[in-house]
């Protein structure tokens, strides 16, 4: 895995926008297995985006090769950090949708992401 991150600012607002899902619709379709298996297969913003369309918006990123990798690169520890862990870790135990937010999380905690160039 390259040291090539995405900026705090993509982190965050992948974040805000699964966050806000739930105030749109019901987010029970996404499970645990839902979320690693997008990480792991490099497709949850694309499945999120497919499964959910008009109530969420990657379209910054989702043509964008170079930063889909480098959010990718970002989660992919961050989920691996969780894994089998999220209870004790995170207080998170069943809400797939919560557990994106924890793997963000885990991601901006861990430094996976490169400041804003001023």
């Amino acid at each position: 895995m390259s040291n090539n991150f995405p900026r705090l600012s993509t982190l965050t607002f992948i974040g805000f926008e699964v966050n806000s899902l739930s105030e749109r619709i019901n987010c029970d379709k996404i499970t645990f297995e839902y979320v690693y298996k997008g990480i792991e297969e490099k497709n949850l913003l694309h499945k999120l985006t497919d499964d959910f369309k008009e109530n969420i918006d990657f379209s910054l990123y989702l043509n964008d090769s170079s930063e889909l990798e480098a959010i990718y690169n970002s989660l992919t520890p961050s989920a691996e950090s969780l894994c089998g862990r999220e209870a004790r870790k995170t207080g998170v135990e069943s809400s797939g949708q919560k557990l994106i937010i924890a793997i963000l999380l885990e991601a901006i905690q861990a430094n996976y992401w490169i400041p804003r160039k001023k």
